[in-house]
């Protein structure tokens, strides 16, 4: 009864993008380091190592250049593209960055066959894009934008229902395109 295909405008997307993984591409831990040297709380292709005390420059060393599909910095070293500038607590004095496909774990699973995909890879691996459809008097019809960056998708939204966006790291200028089309 009601044609509300040009009155609303709907968004869909996803937070993160996937890439396969295999069992052929792990990287153990405990084969590269002493395990008793340090925590790994978590099982991602970004790890964080929290060394124990006195321990960070053994484990640093022992890691660096240990595995071939496996970056490692302390955690001062790690490139600014990956915004890890809040020096806190939380934040992890030695970072590992996987290759995309690769993934880092403490020790070799026995069961490792139902995982075929991960994400938490840098977001410089076109797979780590996440998806972006729109539709709506917003946006013109068939317009197609490369990229849209996530961070700017609340920036946009506020912008559709005419709020004020609060502080937020995103961009309305980045993803304008998506509105109103190349310039």
């Amino acid at each position: 009864k009601y044609d509300l295909r040009w009155r609303i405008n709907l968004i869909v997307t996803s937070d993160h993008g996937m890439t396969e993984v295999s069992r052929d591409r792990i990287i153990v831990l405990e084969n590269l380091v002493n395990s008793s040297w340090y925590t790994f709380p978590q099982l991602t292709p970004i790890g964080h190592i929290y060394p124990l005390p006195g321990r960070l420059d053994d484990v640093y060393r022992k890691l660096k250049g240990a595995h071939k599909h496996l970056s490692v910095y302390k955690l001062h070293e790690v490139p600014q593209r990956l915004h890890f500038s809040h020096r806190g607590v939380r934040m992890p004095p030695i970072v590992l960055i996987a290759d995309l496909g690769w993934y880092v774990v403490q020790s070799r699973p026995e069961s490792f066959s139902d995982l075929a995909g991960q994400h938490g890879y840098t977001p410089d691996n076109a797979d780590m894009n996440a998806f972006f459809v729109a539709t709506g008097s917003a946006f013109p019809r068939g317009t197609e934008v490369d990229l849209v960056h996530t961070i700017d998708i609340y920036a946009l939204m506020c912008n559709l229902i005419g709020l004020p966006a609060q502080a937020h790291n995103g961009s309305l200028a980045r993803i304008s395109h998506a509105i109103w089309g190349p310039n």
